[in-house]
């Protein structure tokens, strides 16, 4: 079973997810996504602009909305089929379709609304999500 851990130093990495070809390592403080063939993607944990909002739709502070978000597009994307998350292909720079991205951006925060309201952990629905090579 998968928890997140305690307080760690800044550069620790917390885990790793594979979703097919796509790895995801999650550390303290942000999270990097790798998909083969484009740079990767780094997304902080610390507020943007216009995110409190819509963290207090979540009912969860900001960080823990960031903390999750990049990892459940990956997640949400190898559920679905999909070689790669449309949205963080967009981030790294690909061509992909607005329409595509944006509705698989309210998808991933519908499912981290359901999440929380579960009160389920983020970490163990990712592992039962992810390739089945994950040790």
């Amino acid at each position: 079973m998968l928890t997140q851990r305690g307080r760690h130093a800044p550069d620790t990495l917390y885990n790793t997810f594979l979703f097919g070809a796509v790895i995801v390592e999650v550390h303290n403080g942000w999270t990097v996504t790798r998909i083969p063939g484009f740079p990767d993607i780094v997304g902080r944990w610390d507020e943007q602009p216009g995110q409190a909002e819509t963290a207090k739709t979540l009912g969860v502070d900001v960080r823990k909305m960031n903390a999750d978000h990049d990892l459940l597009h990956s997640a949400f994307a190898h559920m679905t089929g999909l070689d790669a998350s449309m949205a963080l292909l967009a981030a790294a720079g690909a061509p992909v379709n607005p329409d595509v991205a944006a509705a698989e951006e309210a998808a991933v925060l519908a499912l981290q609304k359901f999440l929380y309201a579960y009160g389920l952990n983020v970490f163990e629905f990712a592992a039962h999500v992810r390739s089945p090579a994950n040790v």
